[in-house]
């Protein structure tokens, strides 16, 4: 090994066998970065030995085992990534108590398990934890008042159990929170969370979460990407989301919320996905979500809205998806539709419409397009036809 080598850099390449041990000979090195390549193997206990390191970087190969807990011995490490491997067994809390200096610790994309590490969330300076899609099990550790300079939290796709931490607003600097998809996490939004000025992206989706959405929401004033789906949410969705104006995605969809679509909805003019689909919402659709320029989803199936669709809207060439089966609504399907032209995907079945499909909007680029055909029967490029529930493909001659 070449004395005081500082940096190994062999980022994306095809290297492949093991990582040689000789590397923890190297005892000025500071950067191992290994990303994407084909290593396989275990990681060397001799990696362990490296007094000075500062980043470990071992991303998108093929490695096995575990992370073993000589990594204690790092106290100089500040990044230490492994997602995207073959890595498996079970995090020991112990080894990372001494761990002071640790900034980022990345396993995404393995299959670890066991309890997320809880002396882990002891650590002062961790900015970025990444646990999405292993096998882990247990609660989340309610020590997040510890971690001040936390700014992305993820745990997606796991087996988590148990409530969000009460004290998880005072994550003062948390930036992006994803618990989705664990399936058994439950309780209520805490009060707290509601305090996190910074927050951009929160995801607790299809989880087991119950109670409603404050109209605290509103407070979190940094908010673009909400994605609360999949779970027992009730009440009304809060009219302070219409205050949120760097919403780019709204996500609610499969919950139990009541009550009408907001007007305020109609502010968010950097909003490209709208997804209020299988609630029990009532009402009408205000007009204004129709003509939000940057809207190219929209969807509000499953519900029991009324009303009849816009006469007016305004031109639009991103909205690719118009998705409004199940409901109540009732009137003619508007010509103005033809002011989205670039529309893909059109779900209108399973409501009260009656007339006729204007041709007009039968454009090249919509090759979904469902209808009740019970009075629409001058409907020339419907691809589904309904009648009392029963969808078949239309056929052309």
């Amino acid at each position: 090994m070449i004395p005081h080598l500082t940096e190994i850099w062999l980022k994306t390449n095809t290297l492949s066998g093991t990582i040689p041990s000789s590397v923890g000979l190297a005892k000025d090195l500071e950067w191992l970065v290994l990303e994407n390549n084909k290593f396989s193997g275990s990681i060397p206990d001799e990696l362990y030995n490296l007094p000075k390191i500062q980043q470990i970087w071992l991303a998108q190969n093929e490695i096995t085992g575990n992370i073993s807990p000589k990594l204690s011995q790092l106290t100089t490490i500040e990044l230490f990534g492994v997602m995207e491997n073959l890595m498996s067994g079970t995090l020991h809390s112990e080894m990372f108590s001494s761990l002071t200096n640790l900034v980022e610790f990345d396993v995404d994309y393995n299959g670890f398990d066991g309890p997320l590490p809880a002396e882990l969330f002891d650590l002062p300076n961790l900015e970025y934890l990444w646990f999405n899609y292993n096998e882990f099990t247990g609660t989340i550790p309610n020590t997040f008042s510890k971690l001040k300079k936390l700014v992305y939290f993820y745990a997606e796709g796991n087996k988590l159990s148990g409530t969000i931490p009460e004290d998880i607003g005072e994550c003062v600097s948390l930036q992006d929170l994803n618990i989705g998809a664990n399936g058994l996490i439950s309780g209520s939004i805490p009060e707290s969370l509601y305090n996190l000025r910074d927050l951009r992206r929160l995801y607790i989706s299809d989880n087991d979460m119950t109670g409603t959405l404050s109209n605290r929401i509103g407070e979190v004033y940094l908010l673009d990407h909400l994605g609360i789906f999949g779970n027992n949410f009730e009440g009304t969705l809060p009219v302070s989301l219409g205050n949120l104006t760097n919403f780019i995605e709204v996500r609610v969809h499969k919950n139990s919320f009541s009550g009408t679509i907001p007007e305020e909805f109609g502010l968010l003019e950097r909003v490209n996905k709208l997804n209020f689909g299988a609630n029990s919402l009532k009402g009408p659709i205000p007009d204004s979500i129709f003509n939000l320029k940057n809207l190219s989803q929209f969807y509000a199936f499953e519900n029991m809205l009324t009303g009849s669709l816009p006469i007016n809207i305004d031109y639009s060439e991103v909205m690719d998806t118009l998705s409004l089966y199940d409901n109540k609504l009732d009137g003619t399907i508007p010509e103005s539709l033809e002011n989205f032209p670039n529309l893909v995907t059109l779900r209108l079945e399973l409501n009260n419409f009656d007339g006729t499909v204007p041709d007009i909007i039968c454009t090249d680029f919509l090759t979904e397009f469902w209808s009740d055909c019970t009075n629409l029967v001058e409907c020339s490029c419907c691809s589904m036809c309904c009648d009392e529930g029963t969808c078949t493909a239309r056929t052309t001659d």
